[in-house]
């Protein structure tokens, strides 16, 4: 097989992790908008939006993920 089964507490992880790096996206994209509209120029150019939601929706699943490893190594 080549990806593992996600357990329960991966998958809640995951989700959290999605929304995060979603609602990054918006207010990134809202920051963007408004200074478009009164500067007539752009803030953040596409890649840079993708790659930051990107990075910040992994990055705070590794860190549940390890935050969730060591809470259970001190049990």
């Amino acid at each position: 097989m080549l990806f593992k089964s996600m357990t329960k507490s991966e998958t809640s992880n995951w989700r959290k992790a999605v929304f995060l790096g979603f609602y990054v996206l918006l207010i990134l994209l809202f920051i963007d908008t408004i200074f478009m509209i009164f500067m007539d120029k752009s803030v953040f150019n596409s890649l840079i939006l993708f790659w930051t939601a990107l990075i910040i929706t992994n990055g705070y699943y590794y860190f549940l993920n390890g935050k969730e490893k060591r809470a259970r190594k001190d049990v």
